[in-house]
């Protein structure tokens, strides 16, 4: 019964190798744990001189961005004393079917920003964080209608935008929103893009402590 019972055969590159070489259409979706098993098979030995090439990873181990928005939910909280800071809150009642216009019963989305500041019991305004240095590359469209709908919601017409950034020359950035037609208004609402420099913040020198006390002023001062 047991005749054609094989036991299995070691794993080895040549076996990723080929796996990578057939992978098709259909199944380069299984590309990525390709290469953590690669990543995993190389790690089972103990080498003092490599003589294979290293195998990189595109991108990122972990979420970058979850990383970014924790470590700047730690810093608000930390140095914003007369605002108070709260993470993901959903913003309700932000948009409502119309009476009678809700035949499918369907439920409304609920934005939820990344942070959002209060002063005392007051909601005046919206922050979110993206990894992503926008000051070097371009804002994308999908970002500003995100924080659009953000700073409409506010009680300043504010929203703000906190990126990481590696330049320390970048500047802080606004953007207004305005309506279509003139109808006597300026502008509705604004998006504030202020960058978050990311060098001088790691630093373990006094440039630090005068970067955390600019930072924390420009958000004072924009909400």
């Amino acid at each position: 019964m047991f005749d054609d019972v094989q036991a299995f055969q070691p794993l080895s590159m040549s076996h990723i190798d080929q796996a990578e070489r057939e992978l098709t259409r259909l199944t380069e979706v299984y590309g990525p744990s390709l290469v953590i098993l690669r990543l995993i098979l190389e790690g089972m030995g103990v080498e003092f001189s490599s003589t294979r090439n290293m195998t990189r990873m595109p991108g990122f181990l972990f979420d970058m961005n979850i990383f970014f928005q924790r470590l700047l939910s730690r810093f608000l909280k930390e140095n914003l004393s007369v605002i108070r800071i709260e993470d993901e809150l959903h913003i309700h009642n932000l948009f409502k079917y119309a009476e009678g216009a809700n035949p499918r019963r369907r439920q409304v989305p609920k934005p939820r920003p990344d942070y959002a500041a209060f002063r005392g019991k007051n909601l005046i305004g919206f922050l979110d964080a993206k990894y992503k240095d926008v000051g070097a590359t371009d804002l994308p469209a999908a970002w500003l209608y995100q924080l659009s709908i953000y700073a409409l919601a506010s009680q300043r017409k504010i929203s703000v935008l906190l990126y990481a950034s590696m330049e320390d020359s970048a500047q802080f950035e606004k953007i207004d929103i305005h309506p279509p037609v003139a109808d006597g208004v300026r502008s509705r609402a604004s998006v504030c893009l202020l960058p978050v420099p990311m060098r001088k913040l790691a630093s373990s020198s006094n440039e630090a402590k005068v970067t955390t006390t600019l930072l924390k002023g420009e958000i004072l001062l924009i909400l």
